[in-house]
């Protein structure tokens, strides 16, 4: 189950999820299906059952769409006033990036202009954990 859900590109793992794991499996809240325990078919329909009773109280839903389009960080950055949120300097548009805030796209954050803010490079966080990884 792990497997299948750590491939799905719009599914991440969350703090709770092992916890939800073990109380699911140890409580055995999933509602057995009937049938003979042991043949394929009941394992497979108990399986898919679990796993998406598990999904639904767990994980983070991330957005199918990872970047902002260029209608996005047009509007960011007229929204923005040419300044960057972090720094508050004057972004040309040539330097211009989009940061997901206030929620992460890693945390569920959705890819709309309500949750994007205009930043430059240098204050950029992908750029900074990417500047303290390159160094590590």
């Amino acid at each position: 189950m792990v497997c299948d859900l750590s491939r799905t590109a719009t599914f991440k793992f969350d703090k709770t999820f092992t916890q939800a794991a073990a109380e699911q499996l140890i409580l055995g809240t999933i509602p057995v299906t009937g049938g003979k325990s042991t043949s394929g078919t009941a394992v497979f329909n108990h399986y898919e059952t679990w796993r998406n009773h598990l999904i639904q109280k767990t994980g983070i839903r991330l957005d199918p769409k990872r970047l902002f389009d260029e209608n996005d960080k047009a509007r960011i950055y007229q929204r923005d006033s040419e300044i960057c949120q972090i720094c508050r300097e004057k972004v040309e548009a040539a330097e211009a990036e989009y940061d997901h805030y206030p929620v992460p796209h890693a945390s569920g954050g959705r890819t709309v202009v309500e949750n994007g803010r205009l930043v430059c490079r240098k204050c950029h966080p992908r750029g900074i954990a990417a500047g303290q990884l390159a160094s590590a």
